[in-house]
């Protein structure tokens, strides 16, 4: 298979501190390309538009009910997308994340199977270590 440790095998399936800075900014990018209306301005259509809902919703008649429905609609499918936004970096980087412990197990040819035996090995030593921490308290 290879020659390198459990731990070793550990350490490079972990995202480094110094790629962060280029996966945010990848994302960036990202974001840019996919979000057609900048955050600013929906969080600015969604208040206006629950202010004025507000505003109409107690005139009198049909034609101001559904301007009421339809800026109560407006309001609610921008608290959705703004809402939606904050989990885009939590997918993506999740995401990213397993694209690369994927790599790292196909270049070193590792299966599913030695994967997880790797991953209890890797919590049985930190489990060992921190045994032997306490002992030594």
């Amino acid at each position: 298979m290879n020659d390198f440790s459990a731990k070793q095998i550990g350490t490079m399936q972990k995202v480094s501190n110094e790629e962060w800075p280029t996966v945010r900014t990848e994302y960036r990018e990202w974001r840019k390309q996919v979000q057609v209306i900048p955050t600013p301005v929906l969080f600015i259509v969604l208040i206006g538009s629950g202010f004025l809902a507000y505003r109409v919703w107690h005139n009198k008649g049909t034609l101001w009910a559904v301007t009421g429905w339809c800026l109560v609609m407006i309001a609610y499918y921008s608290l959705r997308a703004l809402l939606f936004r904050e989990e885009h970096w939590k997918i993506y980087s999740e995401g990213y994340e397993s694209g690369h412990i994927d790599g790292v197990n196909k270049a070193l040819g590792i299966d599913a199977e030695s994967d997880k035996f790797i991953h209890e090995v890797i919590r049985d030593e930190e489990i060992d270590a921190i045994m032997k921490r306490n002992q030594e308290r």
